[in-house]
Parts: C-alpha cells; structure tokens; sequence
C-alpha cells in the first residue's frame, strides 16, 4: 500500500518557472496532543502525529504513518519534501502548474477543492479530491508549503472524506517550518514582490545588474557546484548586490539536489571522506541536510 501513496504523491513536477484561515496553536492544543509525538523531517520542518499510528522511514524521500498497520488504505499519512518543486507556492503559476498535474493523472477522479491556508505563519495551499488505485476510490487532503528548496507535502488518504478530518487539521496545526526555510521564502516573497511591481499585465524586465548576475550564475554552474545560499555568497562576493544574487539564483533554474552531487563528485575525486564527514563537509558549503545526503548516496560508491 506504500506504493499505493507514492503513486499519489505528485513530484513529476520537475519542471516550474522556477489568505485565509490561519493555523497556529491555540492554548487548548496542549491537550489535544498528548497522544501525539513530533517527528522532523530532515532539517525543514517538525510535526506532530498520532503517537499510536505506525511510523515507516525506510524510504528515503518519505515518511509513513498508518492508523491500521493492516489496512493501509485506512488512514495513511504521508510526509515528504518535494525538492525538484520551484518557486512559491503562493506563485499562481506554479501551483496551477502543480494542480494541472495531478488532474492530468490517470487515477484522478475529480472532485477538487482548493483553498488558501497558514503554514506557520507561512502562506501555504490545501487541496482535496478523489482518486482510484486498483479500482478502489479513495479520498486524499494534501497541504502544501515552502521548504529551504522546495515544497513540504503532507496528505493523508482515507476511504471516506470525514475519516481523520479533526486528526489532519491537527497535524496541519502543528507544523513548525525550520527558520532558514522561513527566512528563505520571506527573501523570495520579498525578491518576487520587487520583481513584479510592474504592471502585471507585463513581463519584469530584469535589471543590467540582474542580467549579469544570472549571466555569472550560469558561468560557475557550467564549472563548479553551489549549494542555493552558496551561490547567492559567491555572487555577492563578485559585488552583486543582495537583490542581484537572489534574482541570479532564483532564475537559474539549477537542481540543488544534483549540485550536491557533483559537489560530493568533486570532493571525492580529490580527497577522501567518510560518508558522514562528507555530508557535514556538504552542510557546511550550504547544502541542506537531505540534499547532503541525498548528495552522498549518489557520488560515494
């Protein structure tokens, strides 16, 4: 049934151009989750879930908890960070481009209900609809959210549209977003903002200093790897401003994840590393936790 959920999970969204109710706890959550535990998913974000549900993290991009260890199909919560996703969630284009996809799926059904939500303080999107696998409909609530490179995902499927309502709202309540990736979308809310305060029925015209930045960018990722906050340093030491290395990176259109497999490449091809010494060396140039491992098991063999 894991299967079952990974074919849910839309990260065939590789390709992007890359405010409603508000979820924060309230004093009563404090005894809404003594049943719960928090999990933290890599360095992105924490979360509570039902403490009794079972928990699988055998797979490296996604976490399992099942309310019927089973009848997986009965409660299944997954969590994930969708780290190929680019932009904004709150980027019109990239969530209708996301949306387009799951609809595109065979297994989609219909029924599709969106709407603007809180994330931590964070604008973030909620999506419901129904789907089929193996001629059984089912029901799926997904949210999704901004990580440090990418989109947190955490949905929970469900036989009927009722079941674990009250449990996901809580789970949904109780995410804590890593500050980094807070400050990272705050700086591109703030980067996009500037860049579109053209009128919107135009294309932003990027400025010379911009053009150049993005013109550098491209130079050193033909040659060198950069983790996302390391590129942005490398362009403000170049003497780009702060605005002109984020609209650089931001433009790019680099895989972070793969950068930090060339860099783990590089560094293995000169010197030599254990595996764990060689995730921290990767953390340190900037990489997150999970595309520093994710870094390692791909380059060290």
């Amino acid at each position: 049934m894991k299967k079952l959920m990974m074919r849910v999970i839309p990260l065939i969204f590789a390709v992007f151009i890359v405010s409603g109710c508000s979820h924060k706890e309230t004093s009563k959550a404090k005894d809404e989750y003594k049943s719960y535990k928090t999990y933290a998913f890599a360095d992105d974000f924490t979360y509570k879930a039902p403490a009794n549900w079972e928990f699988d993290d055998s797979s490296n991009e996604n976490f399992f908890h099942y309310k019927n260890k089973d009848d997986h199909s009965d409660g299944m919560l997954n969590v994930s960070c969708v780290y190929d996703a680019g932009g904004l969630v709150s980027d019109k284009y990239s969530f209708d481009t996301w949306i387009e996809g799951i609809k595109s799926r065979d297994d989609y059904v219909g029924e599709i209900k969106i709407s603007n939500i809180k994330v931590d303080g964070l604008d973030a999107k909620r999506y419901s609809h129904r789907l089929k696998v193996e001629n059984q409909i089912y029901y799926i609530d997904n949210v999704v959210f901004n990580c440090i490179n990418g989109w947190g995902y955490v949905g929970i499927l469900t036989l009927n549209k009722e079941d674990y309502k009250d449990t996901f709202d809580r789970i949904i309540n109780s995410i804590d977003i890593n500050e980094d990736a807070k400050s990272t979308t705050e700086a591109i809310t703030e980067a996009t903002t500037e860049a579109t305060t053209e009128a919107t029925t135009e294309a932003y015209s990027p400025t010379a200093g911009e053009e150049n930045a993005l013109s550098k960018a491209y130079n050193y990722l033909d040659s060198m790897a950069f983790s996302k906050s390391g590129l942005i340093e490398q362009l403000e030491y170049e003497g780009f401003t702060k605005k002109e290395a984020k609209y650089a990176v931001n433009n790019c259109g680099a895989n972070w994840k793969e950068q930090a497999v060339k860099k783990a490449a590089q560094y293995l091809s000169s010197q030599s590393f254990s595996r764990s010494g060689l995730i921290e060396q990767l953390e340190y140039e900037g990489f997150t936790s999970k595309q520093a491992r994710y870094g390692v098991k791909k380059a060290y063999k």
